[in-house]
């Protein structure tokens, strides 16, 4: 039997409305939504209803990590010849096979999201869950002459120089307090909604114009320009 399902989420004063899509946050894994028995699948779409209550704890419940970018694992992890990984760095991974492979800008996303307490039960008509969690993300980006740096080192016996241009990272850190209620209306029809309250914790920014680096045998000098650090931290 074919269900619609409605889902509703409210994030502070933000209101967004969705028809039979899932809400994707991209810390969670997406397989959860095809399964009829996961217990978050709620966070992927508030309309989903779980089929027993439950209760989560710190060091027990979900965490989740997350990456995207113009990179894949593939492009820093390396098979050996028995079967083992190795990373970009090693010895027995040779400078062309890893730098042909990088794009000439990474961009790259880290996601974690660790859920501190968490409760789903049926009460008043219908599916209610309560959760607190953390979460972080961190974007990075950085030019291919980064790793050329950390592959390469000192390759000319009167030293190497590299240009690193526009490197920046940004890391948000924040509390999540999230109250959802689905109740199932007939046969075809589920809805769910979902209101989320949103803590700042901590946020660090760091964007560097240039890196000027000398490799020499002896000593690596390093000179920025144009740098730029902020960090601020909530109280």
């Amino acid at each position: 039997m074919k269900k619609n399902i409605l889902c509703t989420v409210l994030s502070g004063l933000a209101v967004l409305g969705f028809v039979g899509e899932a809400v994707a946050q991209p810390q969670i894994n997406r397989s959860a939504y095809f399964l009829g028995g996961a217990t978050y699948r709620h966070e992927l779409n508030p309309a989903f209803m779980g089929e027993r209550g439950y209760v989560s704890m710190p060091g027990l419940g979900n965490l989740s990590v997350g990456a995207q970018g113009t990179a894949g694992v593939g492009d820093f992890l390396f098979v050996k010849s028995n079967g083992d990984l190795m990373t970009f760095m090693h010895e027995e991974v040779s400078r062309k096979d890893f730098l042909n492979g990088l794009p000439n800008r990474l961009k790259m996303g880290f996601n974690v999201n660790e859920n501190i307490l968490s409760t789903g039960f049926y009460a008043w008509g219908g599916f209610n869950t309560i959760g607190l969690s953390i979460k972080s993300n961190t974007n990075l980006s950085a030019p291919d002459q980064l790793f050329k740096f950390m592959k390469n080192g000192v390759d000319a016996p009167e030293g190497t120089r590299y240009t690193v241009n526009d490197l920046s990272i940004l890391s948000t850190n924040y509390a999540e307090l999230a109250l959802g209620h689905a109740r199932q209306i007939n046969d075809q029809w589920t809805v769910g909604a979902k209101m989320k309250f949103l803590v700042g914790l901590a946020k660090a920014t760091v964007k560097i114009d240039r890196l000027d680096i000398e490799a020499t045998p002896d000593a690596w000098k390093i000179t920025p320009s144009g740098a730029q650090a902020f960090f601020q931290v909530k109280g």
